[in-house]
């Protein structure tokens, strides 16, 4: 009888989810609009697009606070090591509590320049977040198929993914320039020509490293591929941070936080699903099992849509300023939140000294 493949969903929806769905469809996306010459899609959002966040990157957000917070005492005072506790507490408290006095000092302030530094980190942060995550689900998938690479290997592919994540942060600010998110106008800081051409020779040495790593893991000592995880470490540090900023494509820029959110999606499905087979014994465990599925996925889905979007319009559209001051305070507030605590989150939760990932991600 042959033994099904480990997987986050299944081998197939694995490559699709990971990584395999944005190539198709960004590849669609720059055919036409390259070979058509249409223009349409740099003119604003499409609505699928619109649509698309409600049901994929909205709740990928609420997910990693659902997963995060849940047991989080319990975690402070179990047996994880000093640096994971450290971790949690950092990622748990401080930061938000840091932020919120942020934000509250520039409410009264008044101080359009705080928010737009606090833009500008959301935005350097994100390719950090990126990477990390193209990283684990490298190292998962692979794990998934019993291959396993060196330390040193190891270090080779994720600074690998920190230098695509720089290299693409300097090459968005190769020219003077301003950019606005909604009506905050800020100043794009310009890399000296040297960090330039430094971080160019860098990325492409590590490419080369890295495709050796691969080439030495899959040909050489003949363990075989993960191909949904190369293909999703490919994607996250390369197709989702670099090809937007070559193409010059908006239409790029604003899909590739869907996917990203989609690649997110098979490791909460993956730890629910292990957690809750946890109870596989009792009567009625399917049943059960598909209901909690359904309850956390709809919960996700509605606080997401909430805080990311509709509370803070709400929010907004009550508080008019008078003085100047920016009209979508609490849009950019809860955009620029959200999205770092949960680039913390993730950083302190998916990882193997974390003994829920460790028993419903890599061990089931």
């Amino acid at each position: 009888m042959q033994t099904l493949r480990r997987a986050l969903v299944m081998p197939a929806a694995d490559f699709w989810l990971l990584g395999g769905l944005s190539l198709v469809v960004l590849g669609g996306v720059w055919a036409a609009s390259d070979w058509a010459h249409l223009k349409s899609f740099d003119q604003g959002l499409p609505a699928w697009l619109y649509y698309a966040a409600f049901a994929v990157n909205y709740p990928h957000f609420a997910y990693s606070y659902q997963l995060f917070y849940k047991g989080f005492g319990a975690r402070l005072r179990g047996t994880e090591s000093l640096r994971s506790k450290f971790r949690l507490l950092a990622a748990g408290l401080v930061a938000p509590v840091l932020m919120l006095s942020y934000f509250l000092w520039d409410f009264f302030a008044r101080d359009a320049d705080m928010l737009a530094w606090a833009v500008m980190s959301m935005l350097f942060l994100v390719g950090w977040h990126y990477a990390k995550q193209g990283y684990g689900v490298l190292i998962t998938s692979s794990v998934y198929r019993n291959i396993f690479y060196s330390l040193t290997q190891k270090r080779i592919l994720y600074a690998n993914a920190y230098i695509v994540w720089i290299y693409s942060w300097v090459i968005i600010h190769d020219k003077p320039g301003r950019a606005v998110a909604s009506d905050v106008i800020y100043s794009i800081p310009v890399m000296p020509h040297a960090m330039i051409v430094t971080s160019t020779v860098a990325v492409i040495v590590s490419t080369l490293a890295a495709a050796l790593t691969f080439f030495k893991t899959a040909v050489v000592d003949r363990k075989g591929i993960s191909w949904s995880g190369l293909t999703g470490y490919v994607c996250a540090i390369y197709v989702w941070m670099l090809v937007p900023e070559l193409l010059g494509s908006a239409m790029f820029f604003l899909a590739v936080p869907f996917f990203h959110g989609l690649q997110y999606l098979p490791f909460v499905y993956k730890y629910k699903k292990s957690e809750y087979s946890a109870d596989a014994g009792e009567a009625g465990f399917w049943r059960k099992q598909s209901t909690l599925m359904v309850v956390f996925a709809l919960a996700g889905m509605a606080l997401g849509g909430f805080f990311m979007e509709i509370g803070p319009q709400f929010a907004d559209r009550v508080y008019v300023p008078h003085d100047g001051f920016t009209r979508n305070f609490f849009l950019l507030f809860a955009t620029v939140f959200i999205n770092i605590h949960h680039y913390l989150i993730d950083h302190s939760f998916w990882r193997r000294d974390n003994d829920g990932a460790q028993k419903y991600l890599f061990g089931a």
